[in-house]
């Protein structure tokens, strides 16, 4: 089963390693101007399909990374004097957890508000410590994540959820 050729849109991701178009693909790191409304949903039967052909999120996601290995330059550090291609040290990194920061917070906000703790609730609990100092995650939190699955949630689902 072929999957349909897909228009990329560079701006959205790493430049692309092409022998043909490198030179015409050199972007910033930040790619601040790049933020489709991506609500809309257009990818969705795409990302299903590959979703359907993993056995979990953990999967994909190895797979996506992978992709991203292999035909970007997202993990490429930029050295002493190099411009162009890859990220300043940590800043890939960082783009990713600012993209997964994000959408866990639109998804609570949504789905789960009553998870939302306000800023003096989370310092209280913390002690005021920094996430660095918190700690890594527990056992139990860890074997969730593991086993999480992607699930599709029709509309009258999600409504049902946010009226719980």
């Amino acid at each position: 089963l072929a999957l349909p050729q897909i228009p990329i849109r560079s701006c959205c991701i790493p430049s692309l390693r092409s022998p043909k178009k490198a030179e015409s693909q050199e972007l910033s790191a930040s790619n601040s101007k790049c933020q489709p409304d991506m609500d809309d949903g257009r990818f969705d039967d795409i990302l299903l399909g590959l979703a359907q052909r993993h056995k979990g999120i953990e999967d994909l996601l190895y797979t996506i990374m992978s992709f991203y290995d292999r035909k970007s330059d997202l993990f490429h550090v930029k050295e002493a004097g190099e411009s162009g291609k890859g990220f300043e040290p940590g800043k890939a990194e960082e783009m990713l957890c600012k993209q997964f920061r994000h959408f866990q917070a639109r998804y609570l906000q949504r789905a789960q508000p009553h998870l939302i703790a306000s800023k003096e609730e989370v310092e209280r609990a913390l002690g005021a410590r920094p996430f660095e100092e918190r700690g890594a995650p527990s056992a139990a939190a860890a074997a969730a994540s593991s086993s999480a699955k992607v699930t599709e949630v029709t509309e009258e689902e999600e409504k049902k959820e946010e009226e719980k």
